[in-house]
């Protein structure tokens, strides 16, 4: 099913929803629980395949911004 919405998290973001830190934080952690791939295969199943990349960019710059090191192998 390909959906022609932006996903609500871009919404969020755009509008500054203090809740969407949290939002990012629990989809980064389901993208390091399910493995890239099947996290990708899901949001594109679910926001469409137009969405994939900015929700992955999106979480990538939280976890910059946050400082944080979480799925980043420090070897």
């Amino acid at each position: 099913m390909r959906s022609s919405r932006r996903p609500s998290l871009s919404i969020r973001l755009e509008i500054r929803v203090p809740q969407i830190r949290i939002d990012l934080h629990w989809l980064g952690r389901l993208r390091e629980l399910l493995g890239d791939a099947r996290f990708r295969e899901l949001v594109a199943e679910h926001a469409g395949e137009e969405a994939v990349e900015e929700v992955v960019g999106m979480i990538e710059q939280a976890a910059a911004t946050d400082g944080g090191s979480e799925g980043v192998d420090a070897g």
